[in-house]
């Protein structure tokens, strides 16, 4: 379901139902992840009870986001590997920065296609690091997990809201596109001229 397909002479699908379904998944656990893991990082006045709470609810959406994130690597693998055209993307830092001119770019463009690994990364590097912490009772190995599982978790953030600044502010296009499912065939044209053309 990652091909495009054609609505109408002006309109195509970008993102199919099932896509924009574990895309929507995603976004939901991570916010969970981030509300919930940020209480207890600086929540020190939480009761007990409380804490307990923002844990297990912290623990169900952890396994969410790696479920949705499996999916996604099944859905997206051959669309986020490296083509030669993306060493140009690279070279002209996706045009935010003075350049004019198409780039060429299939279905996801070379930021997106690191967005994307990294984020597979962090849920991995999350994934481990959570489950230890809870298998450990303490001791120095228990403080490293918590130093690599918190920095993480806060890169994972920046991360994430970059992305969204990028495809809600500066592409609005995108955002419509991961909620409708469809973008205009000149959008397509200008931004992934190698997915139109496929």
């Amino acid at each position: 379901e990652t091909a495009r397909v054609a609505v109408d002479g002006e309109t195509l699908t970008r993102f199919s139902r099932k896509e924009r379904v574990v895309h929507y998944g995603a976004v939901i656990a991570f916010f969970f992840l981030a509300v919930t893991g940020f209480s207890v990082f600086w929540g020190g006045g939480f009761a007990l009870d409380t804490i307990r709470s923002l844990y297990a609810v912290h623990f169900v959406a952890g396994l969410a986001l790696i479920a949705v994130g499996l999916l996604k690597v099944l859905m997206w693998r051959q669309d986020v590997s490296f083509e030669h055209f993306d060493r140009d993307w690279f070279k002209k830092l996706g045009g935010y920065f003075g350049h004019r001119g198409g780039l060429e770019s299939g279905r996801f463009n070379a930021g997106q296609k690191v967005f994307f690994i990294f984020m597979v990364a962090s849920v991995c590097v999350l994934g481990t690091s959570g489950l230890l912490l809870l298998a450990l009772d303490g001791g120095g190995v228990r403080m490293a997990l918590h130093f690599i599982h918190d920095l993480c978790a806060i890169l994972f953030v920046i991360a994430v809201l970059a992305h969204m600044y990028l495809g809600v502010l500066l592409n609005p296009t995108s955002l419509k596109a991961i909620v409708r499912g469809v973008v205009p065939r000149e959008w397509a044209r200008e931004h992934h001229p190698r997915w139109l053309d496929y």
